[in-house]
């Protein structure tokens, strides 16, 4: 069946008043066109369709079974303006390609043998360049392998991950940055570059809300535009659950251990006010130490520096 489709100001307009709540995230632009073809037999579909929006388009291949779940996706975009659907989510315009075959749409299921290409050639996530991204998925019964590498103005490193897959699911990872930039990712204000190798093995449950870490952090190097210097390398373990989460950390003489009730999720949003605070009220010049200790959660923290961290 052949088709041609264009939206109007009626759909977007028919769109937020029948799903009001979906609205508020997923929109339909005023002008996007699609035209291909679409035939089925029994559940299965497929589909060959060329989607058009503003300056952006994208080909797209593929193949459904809704019975036995197994899917072959092909896109290639060119300038896809995804801001346009999803506008609260700080997205760019999308130029690259994703292939993507799985025998199951659940892909951490052993049963998936999930393969999959990913090749961005340009693309903005909430101010994140991922442009110069390319992902390869190969996954083999509950053994799933990853390669990547990036190469932009914020990233160029490469890696890989190597998972099994089971009722949790546990993981190596190893990567090279040759340069991350620190200040263009918004960790620090100040202008600072380095790079380093991250090795760490990882278990994780299915949902990601517990999961625990350890590994090292080696050969880093760090530099400003008026030195450089080499730290020391980092071993260090974290974990966090519904209970609890705690952070230990080595580098020579150095030694942080961190330890807290609750999750991550819980951790972070406490922290971050705690350092806003901080920074408003250390830029005044009147640090307010009692409303500093109220912002913090409860902790137990211990840090210790010797001469080589000094």
């Amino acid at each position: 069946m052949n088709f041609s489709l264009r939206t109007g100001a009626t759909l977007p307009s028919l769109f937020k008043t029948v799903l009001p709540d979906v609205a508020k995230t997923v929109s339909i632009p005023a002008a996007v066109g699609m035209k291909g073809n679409l035939s089925f037999h029994g559940s299965d579909y497929q589909l060959n369709a060329n989607l058009a929006t503003g300056r952006g388009n994208a080909k797209v291949k593929a193949r459904i079974n809704l019975q036995t779940e197994a899917f072959d996706v092909r896109v290639d975009a060119r300038q896809l303006a995804l801001q346009q659907f999803l506008p609260n989510m700080g997205l760019s315009a999308f130029s690259g390609t994703l292939s993507a075959r799985s025998r199951s749409f659940d892909v951490l299921s052993p049963r998936a043998g999930l393969t999959m290409d990913a090749r961005v050639r340009s693309f903005n996530y909430a101010n994140y360049d991922l442009s110069g991204l390319s992902i390869t998925v190969r996954q083999q019964g509950s053994t799933s392998n990853a390669q990547f590498s990036i190469n932009n103005a914020l990233l160029t490193g490469k890696g890989m991950l190597q998972a099994t897959l089971g009722r949790d699911i546990f993981g190596r990872l190893s990567s090279n940055f040759e340069k991350i930039d620190f200040r263009r990712l918004g960790l620090t204000a100040d202008t600072l570059q380095g790079g380093g190798q991250i090795d760490l093995t990882f278990r994780t449950n299915r949902t990601f809300t517990a999961y625990s870490a350890s590994g090292r952090l080696s050969d880093l190097l760090a530099m400003t535009p008026h030195r450089g210097f080499t730290p020391g390398d980092i071993d260090f373990s974290l974990g966090t659950g519904n209970d609890s989460t705690h952070v230990f950390a080595t580098s020579g003489d150095m030694v942080l251990r961190l330890g807290t009730r609750g999750n991550v999720d819980r951790l972070v949003p406490r922290l971050t006010r705690f350092f806003k605070l901080f920074e408003k009220q250390l830029a005044h010049r009147q640090l307010n130490q009692e409303v500093l200790k109220s912002e913090l959660p409860v902790m137990d923290f211990h840090f210790e520096a010797a001469r080589t961290n000094l």
